[in-house]
């Protein structure tokens, strides 16, 4: 059971879960892993079939530092990862063993943190610009799609809430059911580096959609 976030109090929350639901919604067909899944809020878009791995779980365990486990490799067609890879020492390679669980085809759906403040220096380990996350991920697919949640004006809010209720470890049922999905941030197409908007300075989170994997990279 996941804590109330008060979602209509926090522009920016209300706005990231809005684009996660814009965003999952129409997959709820796929076979997906969630990794760093946490406690496993994005089960609840009742994707066909849906797996979490997680450092905290022994039953489900992978640490992004390591290998992907065998058992994983190429079984969904949705890999999901929302807010872990900048823990990770190297994100490119821990990027590129994400992408080994995609069937050909599949979708990955990631979040970064860009403007958000580090919540533990001792394991908060990177940023990633919107244009970098881009760079990161076009190679491997058909296409990248960024929505860029947030702005420098909301963060005080959020992060004071975020001081007092603690860190964001998702959403209810209710919560979710009742988060408008027009608060989501727009979504940007991106064919080339050019096409990532200029306002890549100001969004607080990234999330990207990548569509189509490839095996062309991701790197």
């Amino acid at each position: 059971m996941t804590r109330r976030t008060g979602l209509r109090l926090d522009p920016f929350l209300s706005s990231y879960v809005a684009t996660i639901r814009e965003v999952l919604e129409p997959l709820r067909d796929r076979d997906v892993l969630d990794v760093s899944a946490g406690s496993g809020w994005v089960g609840q878009f009742d994707f066909r079939n849906y797996t979490p791995v997680d450092i905290v779980d022994p039953d489900a365990y992978w640490d992004l530092d390591t290998p992907l486990p065998d058992d994983h490799v190429a079984g969904y067609d949705l890999v999901v990862n929302l807010g872990s890879l900048h823990y990770t020492r190297d994100p490119v390679r821990s990027l590129e063993q994400m992408l080994r669980a995609l069937r050909p085809g599949g979708d990955l759906v990631i979040m970064v943190p860009w403007m958000f403040p580090p919540h533990d220096r001792r394991a908060d380990r990177w940023r990633i610009a919107p244009v970098k996350l881009w760079e990161m991920l076009d190679p491997g697919f058909v296409t990248v799609d960024l929505f860029l949640v947030g702005n420098a004006f909301q963060l005080p809010l959020h992060v004071g809430k975020r001081l007092l209720a603690g860190p964001f470890v998702g959403v209810t049922q209710a919560e979710l059911a009742a988060t408008s999905r027009r608060h989501a941030a727009p979504r940007v197409s991106v064919t080339d580096a050019d096409g990532v908007p200029a306002r890549w300075t100001g969004p607080v989170n990234v999330v990207a959609h990548a569509t189509g994997f490839t095996f062309g990279g991701g790197t």
